[in-house]
């Protein structure tokens, strides 16, 4: 295993060199040698590992990185995750992303690659990835458009819009375009025209902002500090008892709502309204 890890880390340190280094066009996420290493990986943690087999966490590993996780999720610990609650270098998570009916709709694995990686992160790299083992998103890809929790692609000048862990990217990544589209001419950044398959995940995505995480229900906004209490209790448990509305307050006139005056203030500074 301890090879294994190592031959990771190898490759991992050379990521960081062709993403800062590499000329991709607009649709290149990955360059083929980083797409290698994110099947690589995959392989590593079900055939190498089965991390089927790892310790299960308490509770699912929270991260202020990558794809939200639901308190649904699972996560398994390989022994460097187990043994040191500070995750030291080598530590690999990997969480299954669950529905509500407990079906694995994509699973995240988390390594801390080597010191000095990649300081936003903490030096740990991630990799998002359909039930299946596709390659859906990394922390090394070069996308303009990303946000968290949502995938884009572009496709001929327009930008395709996702929500991880939907049935409908699944068959985006693996069956193409599907048959229910929404379109928004000229919402999208440098005036793109956005597509997806229903508008309130398109328009989630535009009012998206880092730290926070945002839910259109209705025609109202839902805004959250990202990991906090009360968008687990929101996920959970539905709306909650205590709320602060701001009619018209946000993007486009839409009414907001929250959990406290706090919340609602800082998304509406982060998006410059």
């Amino acid at each position: 295993m301890r090879k294994a890890l190592n031959s990771l880390v190898i490759v991992v340190g050379l990521l960081v060199v062709c993403a800062s280094g590499a000329s991709l066009a607009e649709e290149a996420l990955r360059t083929p040698q980083h797409q290698q290493y994110a099947s690589e990986l995959w392989k590593f943690v079900t055939e190498s590992q089965d991390y089927s087999k790892w310790a299960v966490a308490d509770s699912p590993a929270q991260f202020d990185f990558g794809p939200s996780i639901g308190a649904t999720s699972i996560s398994y610990l390989n022994s460097a995750a187990q043994t040191d609650p500070s995750f030291p270098i080598g530590a690999c998570v990997v969480t299954q992303h669950r529905d509500d009916a407990g079906e694995v709709t994509g699973v995240t694995v988390n390594f801390r690659a080597r010191p000095d990686y990649d300081r936003r992160t903490g030096d740990w790299y991630w990799a998002h990835y359909l039930p299946d083992g596709t390659v859906v998103k990394t922390s090394a890809d070069k996308n303009p458009h990303d946000k968290r929790d949502f995938v884009t692609r572009v496709d001929d000048g327009r930008l395709w819009v996702f929500r991880i862990g939907s049935p409908d990217l699944a068959q985006f990544l693996t069956t193409g375009e599907p048959a229910k589209i929404a379109i928004r001419v000229g919402a999208g950044p440098n005036g793109m025209t956005v597509k997806g398959t229903d508008g309130e995940t398109i328009d989630s995505y535009l009012l998206a902002a880092d730290g926070f995480v945002t839910f259109v229900d209705d025609g109202r906004l839902w805004i959250f500090k990202a990991g906090s209490e009360d968008l687990k209790s929101y996920q959970e448990d539905g709306e909650p008892a205590k709320i602060v509305i701001r009619v018209g307050a946000g993007p486009n006139g839409m009414t907001v709502k929250g959990p406290d005056a706090e919340t609602i203030d800082a998304y509406l500074s982060a998006i410059g309204n």
